[in-house]
């Protein structure tokens, strides 16, 4: 195993009691392959130095929808699970509008009057407060075994003047795997920023990921708190955006992963006003005249039947390759 030489010493391969082993490996040794105490995204090295980490797949990967759900107007649903597994990303299907918040739950975090447990991860959803109900609404949250330095970053509140933007960034060398939004009032943007992508209030650097959202025009403005979730660069990582999509009033539209790879989160820009879905596209899932065929992920919109259209909008899917 690589083993500490002195209190401030460095690691050398040394040979030991299996017995022995186990205590060593309490106090801070390793072996090869495992993670380098006090260097993020480092292990040891086959001679026990410092070597920058390969990136990993997914591991425990699921998609995870929550029952129907009878949303009053401005009502809460959420879909968590308890364990040993994160989230990295989910989303909403509301029947009567959009979402003024779609957000990942946090371990010991309070929505709605309700607080999580200790070791609860999930996605919290709001029905916009506009006059609708949402009856038969899900909640989708994608899960799986906590990535290397994976970590949720919050905004503070922003003040967004109708129609602006707003972002967060991510820590220096990590990637985006999802991310969401805690408003007063639809949005019409939720989607990831990417290294050198330009958008009207910001560019992002040439390896600086993060999250951007659009407050819907609505002749109103709005309070908004961005959610960016963020690790290290899984194996297989990509931030796929379409092709422009004419979305009618209502209609639906998705991006695809590519074969063999799975989402783990994803957005929307729409023109023409905010989503009343944005959600995981799962195998064999059909969304109006979208069907996922078997073996295929991806992320799924939908424009808010509101009487407006949303021509040249785009949807954005996060993905990445999974454990066996």
């Amino acid at each position: 195993i690589c083993h500490k030489k002195g209190k401030k010493g460095t690691y050398v391969l040394k040979s030991f009691t299996q017995k022995a082993i186990s205590a060593h490996l309490k106090h801070g040794d390793g072996y090869p392959g495992d993670p380098y105490p006090g260097l993020d995204g480092s292990v040891f090295g086959a001679d026990c130095s410092p070597v920058v980490a390969s990136p990993v797949p997914l591991c425990g990967y699921e998609v995870r929808t929550s029952e129907a759900l009878n949303f009053l107007d401005g009502g809460w649903g959420w879909e968590a699970v308890q364990g040993a597994k994160i989230v990295t990303g989910g989303g909403f299907e509301l029947t009567g509008g959009p979402a003024a918040v779609s957000a990942p739950v946090t371990p010991n975090s309070t929505w709605a009057g309700y607080t999580f447990r200790n070791y609860e991860y999930g996605w919290v959803v709001q029905d916009s407060p506009d006059g609708n109900t949402s009856y038969g609404s899900h909640v989708f949250a994608v899960f799986s075994v906590m990535p290397s330095g994976y970590e949720i970053v919050t905004s503070p509140e922003m003040a967004f003047g109708d129609g602006g933007y707003g972002g967060w960034s991510c820590p220096e060398g990590k990637v985006v795997l999802g991310g969401g939004y805690v408003a007063d009032a639809p949005v019409a943007v939720s989607a990831p920023g990417t290294p050198g992508s330009a958008w009207p209030h910001y560019e992002f650097g040439a390896d600086e990921y993060g999250w951007v959202i659009r407050d819907a025009e609505d002749d109103e403005s709005n309070t908004i708190t961005v959610w960016t979730i963020c690790a290290d660069m899984p194996a297989g990582y990509e931030v796929l955006v379409s092709d422009p999509q004419e979305l009618d009033d209502g209609a639906y539209g998705g991006w695809s992963c590519p074969v063999g790879k799975v989402v783990t989160g994803g957005g929307f820009e729409l023109a023409g006003g905010p989503a009343s879905v944005s959600v995981p596209g799962t195998p064999e899932s059909v969304w109006g005249d979208l069907t996922f065929l078997p073996g295929e992920y991806g992320w799924v919109v939908r424009d808010a039947e509101d009487g407006f259209s949303s021509p040249g909008s785009a949807v954005h899917a996060i993905c990445t390759d999974r454990c066996p």
